[in-house]
């Protein structure tokens, strides 16, 4: 649980961005790899292109998703003292009555 929290907010850049940046140069790389196959006239492997393309829309998606965590890790941060948190509403029941009551704790 704390790994999921410090990949979360304490250190989204370094878990989601980077190894992001990391595939898309890899898929990007591996693109004009391809396109220079397919200029010289031969034929594109279908597998290869494929793992490429998927290569570089993961990468796109943790690049992304590491700025916006990142992003919302900050606000949270900032803003830790003027969040107001309810406090949590306790139901007691009442046999004699019939009734339910609430209580804030």
């Amino acid at each position: 649980m704390e790994l999921l929290k410090d990949m979360e907010l304490r250190k989204p850049l370094y878990y989601f961005t980077i190894p992001g940046l990391v595939f898309m140069i890899i898929g990007l790389g591996l693109g004009i790899n391809f396109l220079q196959i397919a200029v010289s006239g031969r034929s594109i492997p279908f597998g290869p292109t494929l793992f490429m393309i998927m290569i570089t829309l993961i990468g796109t998606f943790a690049t992304f998703t590491g700025i916006i965590l990142h992003s919302m890790s900050r606000l949270i941060n900032e803003n830790r003292d003027n969040i107001i948190i309810p406090s949590p509403v306790v139901y007691h029941s009442n046999p004699s009555e019939g009734s339910i009551e609430n209580d804030r704790v």
